[in-house]
């Protein structure tokens, strides 16, 4: 059996432990030993970012807001989904997670943050949100914590309660996306969604493409004007 390489560590605000590791030419990301996300699982971010951009052919240049970089998956597919005149503004909270992709992970993702499209935010996307103003995004892909549920990290709350959607809402335009990773299925959750005025579609996403059925959702929530 291969061992596993611890490649990195560092401590979140909440006192917990953030590591990466490789295993058989793979990457993961664990928190307290469990496992975030890892390299041989990313076809749900890869969806994420592609479905969460897929109402933007042909507009002029876009601006995305994506909130986590983990491995870049979602930053991939978001490229990917988007044309030259493209401004995509990553806020990432973990300065060491940055740090990660670029000195690990450049031939996985790391280097996509060298793309002139994109701008790195280290800081919290709450304070993206702020700087950016109201009616700011054409759309806006969280990849955060495990999405509303389960939460690890308890600070994460907010952004998934009704004031921290208002914010969201806020900060897109008319036409606008909102495109949510979540590790499971949350009713709560999708009525504060439709009490805040989006028009939702529960998405549910395969870990990886052979996989025999969902293990985590989508939620895609679109403005009254989209």
């Amino acid at each position: 059996m291969k061992p596993t390489q611890q490649l990195a560590e560092t401590k979140t605000p909440d006192g917990a432990t953030l590591s990466l590791s490789r295993h058989d030419g793979e990457y993961g990301i664990r928190i307290n030993g469990m496992n975030l996300m890892n390299t041989r699982n990313s076809a749900s971010e890869l969806e994420l970012g592609e479905r969460g951009c897929e109402r933007l052919a042909g507009l002029a240049e876009p601006r995305i807001l994506i909130g986590g970089l983990g491995l870049g998956f979602t930053l991939r597919a978001v490229l990917e989904s988007v044309g030259p005149d493209a401004r995509v503004i990553v806020a990432e909270l973990m300065p060491a997670v940055i740090e990660w992709n670029r000195r690990f992970l450049e031939n996985v993702n790391g280097r996509l943050l060298e793309d002139p499209r994109v701008e790195v935010r280290c800081e919290d996307v709450f304070a993206t949100l702020a700087a950016l103003g109201a009616e700011a995004c054409d759309a806006i892909v969280l990849d955060i914590d495990n999405g509303p549920t389960p939460m690890v990290q308890q600070t994460n709350r907010r952004l998934y309660g009704r004031s921290g959607l208002g914010l969201l809402k806020d900060a897109l335009k008319a036409t606008g996306r909102l495109a949510i990773w979540s590790a499971a299925r949350d009713g709560a959750f999708e009525n504060r969604l439709e009490r805040a005025g989006f028009r939702l579609q529960v998405v549910p996403a395969k870990a990886y493409p052979g996989a025999k059925r969902p293990s985590c959702t989508l939620y895609l929530a679109d403005m009254a004007g989209a």
